[in-house]
């Protein structure tokens, strides 16, 4: 009862955050590319997919008794290929913008995000946990 809203709260601000740099990555006009090129920057289309299928996972346990709660993105793009059907995950997609790949220029916004919002997650969940204890006594 006490950890389940200071979770949600902290994993909100993450998302907001993720949400606000993702926002804020630089758009590109959807392209097919040529051999050896690469996207430098983001195409609209995909940004869009993005930020649409950011969210916040239920609060779970693990087998060790502890709680999980997970900020990513669920669903797939809308352009099937011959290596996924269904279309891009979109998981996969953040994680080559993040990273980087053979046909993408690397822009990191997950790990930035998390770096500068820690301090203030970890304030907002221990805020939630003592509002809370404190109706109790």
């Amino acid at each position: 009862k006490i950890c389940y809203p200071a979770l949600r709260k902290g994993a909100e601000i993450l998302a907001d955050e993720i949400r606000r740099r993702l926002y804020a990555l630089p758009d590109e006009a959807f392209r097919h590319l040529s051999e050896g090129e690469r996207f430098e920057n983001l195409p609209q289309s995909q940004k869009r997919d993005l930020l649409e299928s950011l969210g916040i996972t239920g609060i779970s346990h693990d087998y060790t008794g502890k709680l999980n709660i997970k900020v990513g993105w669920h669903g797939y793009g809308p352009f099937p290929t011959k290596q996924y059907p269904d279309g891009l995950p979109n998981g996969l997609l953040a994680a080559a913008i993040e990273h980087g790949s053979s046909v993408r220029q690397k822009h990191p916004f997950i790990r930035p995000a998390v770096r500068a919002k820690r301090k203030e997650i970890i304030d907002a969940m221990t805020k939630e946990i003592e509002d809370y204890l404190r109706t109790i006594f």
